[in-house]
């Protein structure tokens, strides 16, 4: 934590985070951060990360987001995706306890690819799609508490939060195979000779 605090946001970032804070972030109960990650990431991917935390299906991911907002006494619920879909459905279950970041999103049963790029990632889009993810990050730190599968930006979350969120539940799929690394986790190194 001490170390990103000697590495702050550049003015303009901050004010788009205090912004969103402001507009987002009610005074008027306890938050649960919720983190749900899509793109390389999910399951049913076509393209999974390889060595990439496997998320939680959107079923199991609100199950346990409805049994802890009562048990862990949140009012709100903020939802930190990529994914439009996840989004709608975190709306049709949490209603207006739900607090989301207005932002660009990919859909799911989209096959991204060269004849229809994620609009997300264009060229001229991807300094917004950073700046938005980074502001959910943000936000994800400013929670009373948390839920998740481990991601970057759930672990920036955590390290800019500094150990005050409530209650932290951070779930485990597994991970996608990685065909570079053994069954230990370690790097696979071939020399010449054995290639």
């Amino acid at each position: 934590h001490r170390l990103a605090e000697m590495t702050p946001l550049n003015r303009p970032t901050l004010l788009r985070v205090n912004q969103a804070k402001e507009q987002l972030l009610p005074c008027d109960g306890k938050i649960l951060g919720v983190s749900f990650r899509f793109d390389g990431h999910a399951l049913n991917n076509p393209h999974p990360g390889p060595g990439h935390p496997i998320q939680p299906s959107i079923d199991e991911l609100i199950m346990v987001v409805r049994s802890r907002l009562d048990e862990w006494g949140m009012r709100y619920v903020f939802l930190a995706s990529d994914e439009e879909h996840a989004v709608r459905r975190f709306q049709n279950e949490f209603g207006d306890r739900l607090l989301v970041l207005r932002r660009s999103r990919c859909c799911e049963g989209n096959r991204y690819g060269p004849e229809n790029p994620n609009p997300m990632y264009l060229p001229g889009s991807l300094y917004q799609t950073s700046l938005d993810y980074l502001t959910e990050m943000e936000l994800l730190a400013c929670c009373d508490a948390l839920i998740g599968s481990v991601t970057s930006g759930l672990r920036y979350a955590v390290v800019k939060n500094n150990g005050r969120y409530e209650q932290t539940e951070i779930l485990d799929c597994g991970r996608f195979p990685d065909p570079k690394r053994n069954r230990s986790g370690s790097a696979v190194y071939r020399s010449e000779e054995q290639s």
